[in-house]
């Protein structure tokens, strides 16, 4: 118990610097293992895995889960404005779904992707987030949103090209924003992990474009998401203050 206690008092304390710490440990390790091994190696659904639980187990440990949204929830009528998300992982379906790797590559790829989802909302959506807000509620939604965009630069060690990294940049920019304001909107992070572990998901299934068909789709997809943060922000009940 005294462990426990103390372990909640450091969270407390210094909520941030153990924000930044799971961001580090996650972009890291996961970046390392994608540029050596590939997402579809079974050396990273095990590390994506063995973060998942460590993260999990944290929170419990914590009794944080409803702190970052986390907790039971229940959506009705009032809530319908959070079809408007499934456009986002969507995109994914516009060539079809194409699968030529093998099952055991496809099955490594899939819970991969979908642990990702998992982390990326509950470290960034979750940890961050709820450090931030306590000195502003809106330069959380804001600088999680920056971060969560920010981060993909890293894609450019993985040798996706600089056009095709920023554009992703800017739509995850985007999204992050959406996604911020269905948290403070909702009190509940899993309409975001749903639709973020789908949209990664649908990626491995995705049929290919031409890269200029890739460039459309991912500056429509900012516009979009833009626009809905927008409504979020000004129509959906539920202020954004300012601290």
């Amino acid at each position: 118990m005294k462990q426990v206690s103390g372990l909640r008092k450091f969270w407390n304390e210094h909520s941030l610097a153990l924000a930044l710490t799971l961001i580090l440990v996650y972009v890291v390790g996961t970046g390392s293992l994608r540029n050596s091994v590939g997402d579809e190696s079974i050396f990273m659904t095990v590390w994506m895995v063995a973060l998942t639980l460590s993260v999990v187990l944290l929170t419990i440990r914590l009794h944080a889960g409803q702190k970052l949204g986390l907790g039971p929830v229940w959506f009705g009528r009032r809530q319908l404005y959070l079809l408007a998300l499934l456009p986002i992982p969507a995109v994914n379906l516009l060539a079809g779904l194409h699968a030529s790797a093998p099952v055991s590559s496809l099955l490594c790829e899939s819970v991969s992707m979908i642990l990702v989802g998992f982390l990326e909302e509950v470290i960034m959506r979750g940890y961050l987030f709820e450090a931030l807000r306590k000195d502003s509620l809106k330069e959380a939604v804001l600088i999680t949103s920056l971060t969560f965009g920010i981060g993909h630069i890293v894609n450019l060690f993985t040798g996706q090209t600089t056009l095709s990294t920023l554009l992703q940049v800017g739509y995850a920019l985007a999204i992050g924003l959406v996604f911020a304001l269905v948290l403070v909107k909702t009190g509940s992070l899993w309409p975001c992990i749903f639709i973020h572990s789908l949209m990664d998901l649908l990626a491995v299934f995705a049929g290919q474009i031409s890269s200029q068909q890739a460039a459309l789709v991912s500056l429509l997809l900012m516009v979009y998401c833009l626009g809905l943060a927008w409504y979020l922000w000004k129509k959906v009940p539920g202020s954004v203050q300012t601290g």
